[in-house]
């Protein structure tokens, strides 16, 4: 029932989202969810990077409205595969006002492959404050949230 919820949760606040931003930053050191729930045998704790996952974009230049643009990919180097990836950013909007933009690749991406382009609004102030993964391992699901303010990753079974 937890996995239903939690997977509703992420696809209907992914699909919700229409805007998307990016930047090239990453987390330097390892990220270890040191705080995880009592293990199950169906519970099984995961050594994720979030350096693993390599974003390559660029600003683009203003459209016709002022709307301003990135274009870029993920590359996937962590052992897993992944089936979606979102990365959270900050930033100030073409109208001066704080806002929050999300860069999302929703096919499946396998360790050691970049992702197709996506194209997503943004600035050149972004803030990176957080990543949502879903990975695949031994044909089940695992869903995890990164807080790019805190340093911490959170794994949701």
């Amino acid at each position: 029932m937890k996995k239903l919820f939690i997977g509703a949760l992420i696809a209907l606040s992914t699909v919700s989202f229409i805007a998307c931003g990016n930047t090239t930053q990453s987390a330097s050191q390892p990220i270890i969810n040191e705080e995880a729930p009592e293990e199950s045998s169906a519970q099984q704790e995961y050594d994720i990077n979030m350096a693993d996952f390599v974003v390559n974009a660029q600003l683009q230049a203003p459209d016709s409205i002022g709307n301003v643009y990135y274009e870029g990919t993920v590359t996937n180097n962590s052992p897993y595969a992944i089936k979606n990836i979102t990365f959270v950013y900050n930033y100030t909007n073409s109208e001066g006002n704080k806002d929050t933009t999300y860069l999302s690749f929703y096919d499946t991406i396998l360790s050691g492959e970049t992702s197709a382009i996506n194209e997503c609004l943004g600035s050149d102030n972004m803030e990176l404050t957080g990543v949502q993964v879903t990975i695949v391992d031994n044909g089940e699901d695992h869903y995890f949230e990164y807080d790019a303010k805190l340093g911490t990753i959170e794994q949701w079974y």
